[in-house]
């Protein structure tokens, strides 16, 4: 049986849930400008002057689900910065400056460890849906990405996880990850979620095969992952099988690769997706 997004706009409507989003988040700074080669056979970058500064990491997946009802809390400390320079909309170059923060500024202050388990096991409690963002940065540590898991397990809701590192961590999650990923970690300690680009993504431990679907022009990657977990806890949250989420998924990440600068899918736009054979 297929999807039916109809069915989750109408529970979107009448019970808009809450999801939190765990995990790191910055600023991806896009900075344009032109390459020419130099007399040292060195290459020189010039900027044009235009600068474009997006959300990224667990901002990026929130904001990619705007157009639902449901709403996102981001738990994070304050963002740094990832800079991506660019010819055209070709990425060329690109610079992560050193973060030594201290992990999760919670509630106008920086949070210890005993603290930030605590006001973070009460913002929790009243969620709908977890997603743990890990680019293991610094920012989770084992420790606190195991008790998240843990208290989504005692409360009953969905947790997904979007795993950077050993899949042991996130185990008792929904490990969502690219083939890169579980090529270096195989596991069996997840239900796995692994993406494929534009091809449909694999479910182990489903027998359900997704509907093949013609490519898309992919203007931008950046923060694909980010969109489809997000859109795939949203589904979650709304007691949809882990198929039925990962299908609807799967047609908002598509739309969401088709538009520069980490723009969320429109309702009407993943619809047409769905529907695409």
């Amino acid at each position: 049986m297929a999807f039916s997004i109809d069915k989750l706009i109408e529970l979107d409507a009448k019970n808009p849930k809450t999801i939190l989003f765990i995990g790191e988040s910055f600023l991806d700074v896009y900075v344009y400008g032109t390459i020419e080669t130099c007399q040292d056979d060195c290459v020189k970058f010039t900027g044009t002057g235009e600068i474009l500064s997006v959300d990224g990491g667990s901002a990026n997946a929130k904001n990619s689900i705007k157009a639902w009802k449901s709403k996102g809390i981001v738990v994070d400390g304050m963002p740094s910065n990832k800079m991506r320079f660019l010819v055209g909309e070709k990425i060329v170059f690109r610079y992560d400056p050193f973060d030594k923060r201290d992990p999760l500024l919670l509630s106008g202050g920086v949070a210890g460890p005993h603290d930030r388990t605590k006001r973070t096991g009460l913002v929790i409690k009243g969620a709908d849906a977890v997603l743990i963002s890990d680019y293991d940065k610094g920012l989770m540590t084992p420790e606190f990405i195991r008790y998240v898991i843990d208290e989504c397990h005692a409360l009953g809701i969905p947790c997904v996880a979007d795993a950077k590192r050993n899949p042991k961590i996130y185990d008792g999650a929904i490990l969502k990850g690219n083939a890169a990923y579980f090529s270096k970690w195989p596991t069996n300690y997840c239900q796995q979620v692994m993406t494929r680009g534009a091809d449909r993504p694999t479910i182990y431990q489903s027998r359900i095969r997704l509907p093949d679907k013609p490519p898309v022009k992919c203007v931008n990657h950046v923060g694909a992952g980010d969109c489809f977990a997000a859109h795939m806890t949203l589904a979650l949250a709304h007691g949809f099988t882990l198929v039925d989420s990962v299908e609807f998924a799967h047609s908002a990440g598509r739309v969401y690769v088709q538009h520069p600068h980490n723009r969320p899918p429109s309702i009407d736009e993943i619809r047409r997706d769905l529907k695409m054979k």
